[in-house]
């Protein structure tokens, strides 16, 4: 007979988990409080525009098309290489084009900042080794795994530890290397990549721009929500079971051993439980008598967002599909989200436009921007009062700088914060990656993958190891099935 595994959360790792599962032989159930699929992941339509409401920028497109492949199905992801993977504005009037290619990049930096091409080339050159040496040992393999350290891959960290770079913070090593402030804050932002602060997180991050300009950076025919449909999809076409409407409200637990969920006033038995939902909501509420580990709370909450969701009457060549307008202050930013816990009058705007190259996502001479700035999470601020005072500096701030007055093409408009989130996306008082990685030792405070303290409970998504992220989400999802597999080998070799 199948082994029953339950799955909860119909986000992006939770899909990825049941899929690879019930592909390698198991029975799965993924049980979503929400109507649909998607998680952080979804998409918002409404008056002829669609919007990702989550990701929206996509790097390593190859683990989702060989979890397709493995999959059995003959789903071909239609993937466009964005040749830009970011617009970048300054109040000066300066504008910067981070180019896919190390080259175009390097040269485009050298022509806007003057700085000689040797530094980023070396720079990145850097940032993939530095990729090279980690990923396999702190990405791709159970991290928190005793074994995992007597691996090759863990035995050359053990060489070059100090090429982690996880004593220095990001900002500090940008700094001695980079040699030009601009260039400094466009690499300092890879931190926000995962929720944290640049000045405090470790230098380990820099990694994040081997993936945009060594490997490329991708974007989704259809958006980001083409991957939640064909995940769901292919999910379904192999047999994976999806019950949706229905909110979990327990683990069940027998003997300190996972054994099934309580849903309503329904317990569905299972031989192993995945958990792909907020790793604080988990403790908080799903597991009655386990206290939140230390190390969570040592680590502190990951930022969160105000997001607004405009649909603009006509078109904007100055934009591209990606777009950064700086901080004229980034650490005062920094220092406002994460130590004064409000938002900064001059906050950081991130402004994603998929109908530049998915022209259904608006009407015919309409654009669909999601406008974002890192927010702090929700700790009981009045959010309506910030939002109408983020909104009016932001809008400000555009007018400043790109010369657009967003209330005369504004046509539609939908808000987020950290308390609608905290709702939406069952993120844990709104904070989007769950832990911060403010600390050196962020990657070992991150939860693994499985509990130490309960048989037959795993973990995935961007709030456990090895982070946020879609790449991560994959990572993890590959990482909790592989631990399911295992915990059942023998029963396998036996039949």
């Amino acid at each position: 007979m199948k082994k029953k595994i339950v799955v909860i959360g119909a986000g992006i790792s939770g899909m990825a988990a049941a899929l690879r599962l019930q592909t390698n032989g198991f029975d799965v159930t993924v049980i979503e409080k929400n109507p649909v699929p998607g998680g952080k992941a979804g998409t918002l339509t409404s008056g002829g525009f669609r919007f990702d409401t989550g990701p929206s920028l996509l790097t390593l497109p190859e683990l989702a098309q060989e979890l397709l492949t493995d999959a059995g199905t003959d789903v071909i992801l239609d993937l466009t290489s964005l040749k830009s993977s970011c617009k970048y504005f300054w109040h000066d009037g300066t504008v910067v084009n981070a180019f896919a290619s190390a080259e175009d990049f390097s040269k485009e930096l050298e022509h806007t900042l003057a700085i000689p091409p040797r530094f980023i080339e070396a720079y990145l050159k850097q940032c993939r080794v530095l990729y090279e040496l980690a990923a396999p040992v702190f990405i791709f393999s159970a991290f928190h795994r005793l074994k995992t350290f007597s691996s090759d891959a863990a035995k050359r960290i053990a060489k070059n530890i100090l090429k982690l770079d996880a004593i220095t913070t990001l900002h500090k090593r940008n700094t001695s290397l980079l040699h030009h402030p601009k260039a400094v804050q466009i690499f300092n932002r890879y931190a926000t990549y995962n929720g944290s602060n640049p000045y405090k997180a470790p230098a380990t991050l820099r990694m994040i721009a081997h993936l945009e300009h060594n490997k490329g950076a991708w974007m989704l025919a259809g958006g980001m929500t083409t991957l939640t449909e064909t995940l769901f999809e292919s999910a379904r076409q192999v047999g994976v079971d999806f019950l949706f409407n229905a909110e979990v409200s327990e683990i069940v637990l027998d003997n300190k051993k996972a054994v099934g969920v309580k849903t309503g006033q329904r317990v569905i038995e299972a031989d192993a439980v995945i958990s792909a939902v907020d790793i604080y909501q988990v403790y908080h509420t799903l597991l009655p008598g386990f206290r939140l580990p230390r190390r969570l709370k040592r680590a502190g909450l990951s930022s969160s967002a105000i997001v607004f969701f405009w649909g603009m009457k006509g078109t904007f060549p100055s934009l591209d599909v990606h777009n950064i307008l700086f901080s004229a202050n980034y650490a005062a930013e920094f220092e406002m989200i994460f130590k004064r816990k409000g938002i900064y009058e001059d906050p950081t705007v991130y402004i994603y436009i998929s109908s530049k190259l998915s022209t259904c996502d608006a009407p015919h001479g309409h654009e669909n921007w999601f406008v974002m700035i890192n927010s702090p999470h929700n700790a009981g601020q009045n959010w309506k009062a910030l939002v109408e005072y983020t909104r009016e500096i932001v809008v400000r701030k555009i007018a400043s700088i790109l010369k657009i007055d967003v209330k005369q093409h504004l046509v539609y408009e939908s808000i987020a914060n950290p308390a609608s989130l905290e709702v939406q996306t069952n993120s844990y008082n709104g904070a989007l990656y769950g832990p911060s990685s403010n600390s050196k030792w962020s990657a070992f405070n991150r939860h693994p993958g499985f509990s130490r303290k309960i048989k037959n409970l795993f973990f995935a998504g961007g709030t456990v190891h090895p982070g946020g992220g879609i790449p991560l989400c994959l990572a993890s999802a590959k990482l909790a099935a592989e631990e399911v597999e295992n915990l059942f080998v023998d029963d396998k070799n036996e039949k």
